[in-house]
This record gives structure tokens, sequence and C-alpha cells, in this order.
């Protein structure tokens, strides 16, 4: 927090009681994503202390912590992963390491007003085969970045979640700061001068393909090599615990809602659906309730669209006919079949 009490050559910005209760205000908005990707912290307590008054408050304001359920498996995790980190230094792994774990997140404020939120936070250090290009960008010491990402997926379903980019801690919020993915994107990015945004290459670069800042390289092969892996990850996890959960309808639109909706993917952050698309529509992810519940690949799959005209009585008559005939019939969110579509997949469906 800026604590300045008078002006001064550097700034003329002086922060009163009033201005730091805005600041502490601006914080308990951004609090309950605060600690999904930081290193150790894992509990802060905001405190008001009149000036007049000699008495140690001893009671938090507003509290911001990882659950007592989770933090001794998010402890071990966190420091196993961050030691490798450490250890590894600019060198490159011969094998990627990844850490995986629920986190649950909870808020409290001195009215009683509770607030708990789990995540499936999703911790990767990429490992050979890298490009080269990439190799090179992870030991030159003028940028000393590693190739580091996290990704966070919300447990709940949430219609007003917003992707949001994260170097450790958020990005300030605005609208270059997200992604339009449904899951949060950490990672070791360049940032511009102001530590506000990712770098990328501007209109013109992109047009000409002369975007030479290492900085932008490196953000480019973060994107497309480590990012696009640890998404393809995530959702291959997340498939396998919906299996694991007996194929409950809350683990499989999990899954669905976390595949990017290629309509809604932010300018630079749209670079790994090429890649991510073309490998999920070569693995069984679409859920059909055939034999008992079982993964389906886009070819082998029957999609639960009906034409429009049939009556109610009409489309369960043939829902019940798939069933006695053990069709693998699926029903997914509308961006999974246009991104099936966009992908020259043909989608057959009841009335086809």
């Amino acid at each position: 927090f800026p604590l300045r009490q008078e002006k001064s050559n550097l700034s003329d910005n002086v922060y009163d009681a009033e201005k730091i209760a805005d600041l502490f205000t601006s914080f308990k908005t951004e609090a309950p994503v605060e600690l999904l990707f930081l290193k150790c912290l894992e509990k802060i307590e905001l405190f008001t202390q009149p000036a007049d008054d000699t008495n140690i408050v001893e009671s938090p304001f507003f509290t911001v912590k990882l659950s007592d359920e989770c933090l001794p498996t998010v402890r071990k995790k966190r420091s196993d992963f961050h030691n490798v980190m450490k250890q590894t230094g600019l060198t490159i792994l011969d094998k990627t390491n990844t850490e995986m774990f629920n986190l649950t997140i909870n808020t409290e404020d001195n009215q009683g007003n509770n607030e708990a939120k789990t995540w499936f936070v999703v911790h990767c250090l990429k490992g050979k085969p890298l490009s080269d290009e990439l190799i090179a960008l992870s030991q030159d010491e003028a940028l000393s970045y590693s190739p580091y990402v996290s990704i966070a997926v919300p447990m709940s379903n949430d219609e007003d979640f917003k992707g949001h980019v994260f170097c450790l801690m958020p990005l300030p919020l605005e609208e270059k700061s997200l992604t339009g993915y449904p899951v949060h994107v950490n990672g070791l990015f360049a940032l511009n001068q102001s530590r506000r945004f990712v770098k990328w290459p501007s209109a013109d670069q992109t047009q000409n393909n002369t975007h030479t800042n290492k900085a932008i390289k490196w953000n480019t092969c973060l994107l497309t090599e480590v990012l696009f892996d640890v998404y393809r990850t995530v959702i291959q996890h997340l498939i396998e615990q919906a299996t694991a959960d007996n194929f409950s309808e809350e683990s499989i639109q999990r899954m669905y809602r976390s595949i990017p909706d290629m309509r809604k993917i932010n300018s630079n952050w749209d670079r790994i659906l090429d890649p991510l698309f073309q490998s999920l529509i070569q693995m069984p992810f679409l859920y059909s309730s055939n034999k008992g519940g079982s993964w389906m690949l886009p070819s082998q799959a029957i999609f639960k669209i009906f034409p429009g005209q049939d009556t109610l009585d009409v489309e369960n008559a043939i829902l019940s006919l798939t069933r006695e005939y053990g069709i693998n019939l699926v029903e997914v969110p509308e961006h999974i079949t246009l991104m099936l579509k966009e992908r020259g997949i043909t989608i057959r469906t009841l009335s086809r």
C-alpha cells in the first residue's frame, strides 16, 4: 500500500485515512482470488487502528485465507512444486513437473458474512521436449523466466465468471487483463513497463510478422507450447474426475464449461485454440449414458439435437428408443457443437 503522508518530488499523491479505506474496499473485491497462485501466503487479515486509540485491535475486520481442510495438502503441493522451480533455475527439466490440487478460499468480515469458493488448480513447469526458441528464451538471463504456467478452474458454476490473467497476483482488472477463457491463467509472462498488461505485438508487427522483441516472443511461446499443454492436461483430468464421480452431472458440466468458447476469446489469447481443439477432437471427451456411461469420440456420437417441430412426447419416445438400442447419444453445450463444426466434424443428429 502507498502510505505517502506528504508530497515529494516523486509524487504528490498523498494518502489519508479515506484513501486507505478505498484501497481496503478494492482489495476486498479481489480478495477471493488473491491466494490462488501464490507460493507461500495462506492468510491475509485487514485491521484498522484509530490514531487516537492506544489499545491494540485484536480482531481483523476482513480475512481471506485458505480453508483449514485444504491447507495441509496445498501447503505441501506448493512447497514441492516451488522447490523444483528453485532447484531448476534457468535449466530445462528432462520431464515436465506438474502439481494439481483442489483449493478452497474463505473470506470473512466482521459482520459475520462468510464465503467459500473452491478451485481445481494445476501448476506446470514445462520440461522437454521444447522448441529451440523456447529453450533459448528460457536460458536468456536478460529475461530470467521459466516455462511456468498455472490454471485455476472454478468448481462451481458462475455465469458471471471472467477469466483473468495472473503473474502470481492478478493483473489490474481491465479489459486487457481478461482472456475470455472460462478459467484463470497464471504464468511468468513478460509485462509492459507499468506491469499492468502482458506484452503483445502491435497490429503492424502481427501483420508483417516482425515482432522481434524477446519479451513478446517469450509470451507467444509460453501460450502456444506451455499454456496449451497445461490446458489439455486440465481437461483430461476433469474427464477422469467425472468418471471417478460416477459421471455426475455436475462433474460432466464442469468439464464442458472448462472448454473455451471460441466466440469469447480475446485477441492474442486465441493462439492456443487451434492446437487445443485439434487435440481435443482426437480424444473421447463427449459423455454418453449408453451402457452405464462412457466417453465418446465426436465420430462415435449422435448429438441430442432435435429439428424443433417435434413435440415433447415425440422427443421422449425417440430418447427411449436410443436407450433401448444402445445409441451413443450425447448432449453438449452450444459452444462445443460450434467448435466441432468449425473443425469440419460432421454433427450426426437424431434426425440425420
